[in-house]
């Protein structure tokens, strides 16, 4: 691994990227918030100019956690982008449209769904499924055609302490529990009803934040023991602790991906 190229991300306390294709967005947490375009070629990031959007918020910088931005990510189809807005405007998810040129609709859609809205992943039929850590839950909605979201199921809470991360293995579906050190197990229907399957399905991973998936393998971040712990997920959903490995510095990671 090298370093490539350094590029300003647009506005203070960078938070999250976004890559559908040949764009990237970046999310600015702090202050009012912010996304910036880029058009991705020759292995490189190229600035889309007038692709920057604020979303209005008036945060510090570094922003206080509950009530900064948490995630940008596009849609399957890469034709909107949505950012995740933790306990801002009662828990809030905006949505900007993406045009072909990368550029993105003046002002978001914003829709209320309570509670802290945090993570999230898209299932098989491209339902946003959202993690909510103040409900310790997922949701599913769909995104319409003009941004707004239709709630289609919330599953059960999963009793845990702060559900803020999520991450999808074939038709199980995760979320990482920082304030209990678990990961608790959820399925989602063909009709979108998630329902909650094991709680916790896997224990004695302090802090434990975001998580990356590579086959039938999921990744968990432990940032209060600065480790990553490794699982092997078993067709019906049951996780293996298969190792341990400790990151330089790794307290406070917050991040992970994985090829």
């Amino acid at each position: 691994m090298r370093l490539n190229q350094i590029v300003a991300s647009g506005g203070p306390f960078p938070a999250s990227i976004a890559i559908h294709d040949n764009l990237a967005f970046v999310l600015d947490a702090g202050l009012a918030g912010y996304v910036q375009g880029y058009r991705i070629a020759g292995g490189r990031l190229h600035p889309i100019a007038g692709s920057w959007r604020s979303l209005g918020l008036a945060n510090s910088n570094p922003p206080a956690f509950l009530q900064s931005p948490a995630q940008v990510g596009f849609t399957p189809n890469g034709r909107d982008l949505v950012i995740t807005m933790k306990g801002n405007n009662h828990g809030s998810v905006d949505v900007f449209g993406v045009s072909d040129d990368g550029q993105l609709s003046n002002a978001p859609t914003a829709t209320s769904v309570g509670g802290n809205a945090f993570a999230f992943v898209f299932d098989s039929e491209g339902r946003l499924v959202i993690v909510n850590a103040a409900f310790g839950n997922l949701s599913t909605y769909a995104v319409n055609n003009n941004g707004s979201l239709s709630l289609v199921s919330a599953g059960a809470s999963d009793r845990q302490i702060a559900a803020c991360w999520v991450a999808r293995v074939d038709g199980n579906y995760y979320a990482a529990n920082a304030g209990s050190g678990s990961l608790s197990q959820y399925t989602i229907n063909e009709n979108g009803t998630v329902v909650l399957g094991t709680s916790p399905a896997a224990t004695g991973i302090p802090g434990a934040v975001d998580m990356a998936v590579s086959g039938h393998f999921l990744y968990a971040q432990s940032g209060g023991s600065g480790s990553v712990k490794a699982f092997s997920v078993s067709e019906g959903g049951a996780l293996s602790p298969i190792g341990s490995w400790t990151v330089p510095d790794g307290s406070s990671q917050e991040g992970i991906a994985a090829s």
